[in-house]
């Protein structure tokens, strides 16, 4: 019997490729009956929230600076802004579900504070001096949209967010 994050995997699968999947659609993807999705999310809209709370925590996950601290390098950087853009890409969550929805607005303060300490992280010389932290993270993070929109992949994505923060070209 699928469980509550085999339903999720399921649901973040269809959804990215399906924005307007029934519930029926989404259960039928997991193999389980759509009693046994009402079960464990009343709503579809209750679903939708669990899919993208599910997407915030994996790019929280993606920003995990190492402990102790030591400087973030371009390497590590450019591992990190793929790992978001492909997230991004993978889930899609702006084909389906509003722009950082009300429920989450805790999450996304932790996302937003991870960014900072990624960016405070950055070896000197790195990234621009010419833009504040929070423009740095703003200028860095805003081309995710088009991944989770399904408008761009993740490549193309990445590459972007690089080129706004870094002092060179991307290596």
């Amino acid at each position: 019997m699928a469980g509550h994050e085999a339903i999720l995997r399921a649901a973040a699968e269809v959804l990215a490729e399906r924005p307007q999947a029934t519930a029926q659609e989404i259960a039928a993807q997991c193999g389980v009956h759509r009693a046994t999705l009402y079960r464990h999310f009343p709503t579809r809209e209750e679903l939708v929230l669990a899919v993208y709370e599910r997407y915030l925590r994996e790019l929280l996950a993606c920003l995990e600076l190492p402990d102790p601290p030591v400087p973030l390098d371009e390497a590590g950087l450019t591992g990190m802004t793929r790992a978001l853009a492909q997230t991004a890409a993978r889930y899609r969550p702006h084909r389906y579900a509003p722009l950082y929805p009300d429920e989450l607005a805790e999450i996304v303060v932790e996302l937003r504070a991870q960014a900072d300490a990624v960016i405070a992280a950055a070896a000197p010389g790195l990234m621009r001096q010419d833009l504040t932290a929070e423009r740095l993270r703003q200028v860095w993070l805003a081309p995710i949209i088009y991944a989770s929109g399904g408008t761009m992949d993740a490549e193309p994505v990445s590459e972007m967010m690089l080129a706004g923060v870094l002092v060179g070209p991307p290596q």
